[in-house]
């Protein structure tokens, strides 16, 4: 296939041309709401303006999505040539990861020029989750694509023998979960696959709700393999310990115990799966939102180091004031359990709370505690999560260290 040419024509009004001129991926519905009626979900829509200047080339995603066009072309026209070298190049800027791990997101959505499509790497499978039902034909494509392109290049040392598929469902308003849509387009079904990272080996399980989770937070894992001094022989509590890879980390790293709580049993599986009991490991499930101030009163010593990781909290822009009053009672939680000289790591996926915004609700909850924090570090992302300065929504990840003075 030379083109994507079977599409139909929008012609923009002065915000989304300059939005598209800009090179930002979506076209918001209530800018299109009068020409929407004429498209249908998965439709490739020819973006123009009152000239009928090409400008780029989108998916039409639905009258009734927030986003109702992600644009994939800008200027040039959308060609699976074009998707090839994208694809191409994202790949090769992962390979330096293989030096020590296997586990990686291979395409980042929006990030790598293709906004609603994520694909993971895990030590042989490929797992592709796209955002609207719209992009499944797409999808189809690109996971068609990426295999082609790893069995081809064998130089990558990128092995390649499952790909699976993953389709969105909304659950609320906004919120997208990805619930018993789990395909198999290659090779077989695993329950569990054993990825690489550094001295560790560690069975995930593919079809978790969110697979990259695996990978979100590398960049901490990275700095404390290179900080080992903040993790030896400490006593560390991982809250939202997820999967509990981190935890696994740390206690490799040579902690004196590492407490992990968790709420999902799905996530706790997996971590006590590979755990194997170790006395070093203790796995407790609580809802942190609503139990933890509990938890912490119970508590007769503090801890050397706590990491703070909640999911995203802000599914709309709305949710933001809730969000902020969520971090701060999570901060201030967390400095009355920790020792003096202590380390506080701070995480946050909410992608409409930026960074810095993020370090004065930190602050504000320090100064609110009268307590006194040194920052030590904000951690940069990892080369599977770029960042692009056109779409700032995309610099969604957070983590912020502190130390107690």
């Amino acid at each position: 296939m030379s083109s994507l040419n079977k599409y139909k024509t929008l012609t923009l009004d002065k915000i989304s041309i300059h939005t598209v001129k800009s090179q930002h991926p979506w076209i918001f519905s209530k800018r299109i709401e009068k020409s929407s009626k004429e498209f249908f979900p998965g439709d490739f829509i020819r973006l123009v303006d009152a000239d009928n200047l090409y400008l780029g080339t989108g998916i039409f995603s639905g009258s009734k999505d927030l986003i109702s066009i992600r644009v994939f072309a800008f200027e040039s026209e959308l060609t699976y040539e074009l998707i090839k070298n994208r694809l191409i190049t994202s790949i090769e800027k992962r390979l330096p990861l293989l030096v020590y791990t296997d586990s990686f997101r291979l395409i980042h959505g929006e990030n790598d020029l293709l906004p609603g499509i994520n694909v993971d790497y895990h030590s042989g499978t490929i797992i592709l989750r796209y955002y609207s039902k719209s992009l499944y034909v797409f999808s189809r494509m690109i996971l068609r694509a990426l295999w082609n392109l790893i069995w081809n290049n064998p130089n990558w040392n990128l092995r390649i023998e499952n790909a699976y598929i993953q389709a969105p469902k909304r659950i609320g308003k906004n919120n997208i979960q990805f619930l018993n849509s789990f395909r198999v387009v290659r090779g077989n079904k695993h329950e569990y696959i054993k990825i690489r990272y550094r001295d560790i080996n560690y069975l995930i399980k593919p079809d978790m709700q969110k697979g990259g989770i695996y990978n979100d937070i590398r960049n901490l894992r990275d700095y404390l393999w290179l900080h080992k001094s903040y993790v030896y022989e400490k006593n560390i509590l991982n809250l939202f310990s997820n999967n509990g890879l981190l935890s696994k980390c740390l206690v490799n790293l040579g902690a004196k115990k590492v407490y992990s709580i968790e709420d999902s049993k799905e996530c706790i599986d997996v971590h006590n799966l590979n755990s194997a009991k170790n006395p070093k490991e203790i796995i407790i499930k609580k809802n942190l939102f609503t139990e933890y101030e509990e938890f912490a009163k119970q508590l007769d010593f503090k801890y050397d180091l706590i990491i703070i990781d909640p999911p995203s909290l802000t599914a709309s822009a709305k949710d933001k004031p809730k969000a902020i009053i969520i971090y701060k009672k999570l901060i201030s939680i967390s400095l009355g359990i920790l020792a003096k000289d202590g380390i506080l790591i701070l995480c946050s996926c909410s992608n409409r709370i930026h960074t810095n915004e993020f370090e004065n609700i930190s602050k504000i909850a320090f100064s609110e505690n009268e307590v006194k924090m040194k920052r030590l570090d904000r951690l940069k992302n990892e080369i599977d999560h770029p960042i692009l300065n056109n779409f700032p929504e995309g610099d969604y990840f957070k983590v912020h260290i502190y130390k107690k003075l």
